[in-house]
């Protein structure tokens, strides 16, 4: 994500600090990436 320390305080004020891991991106990737391919959609990550 761009910008993290513009936007640390927010996702800190709604619980959310866990959303800036990478981990989470990558997570997130693949559930996406699974749910488009189920559906036949063909899938390319590029990050």
């Amino acid at each position: 994500m761009n910008y993290v320390p513009a936007v640390r305080d927010f996702y800190a004020r709604h619980g959310l600090l866990e959303a800036l891991r990478d981990s989470f991106f990558e997570n997130q990737a693949a559930r996406l990436a699974k749910a488009l391919r189920a559906r036949g959609i063909s899938v390319e990550r590029v990050f």
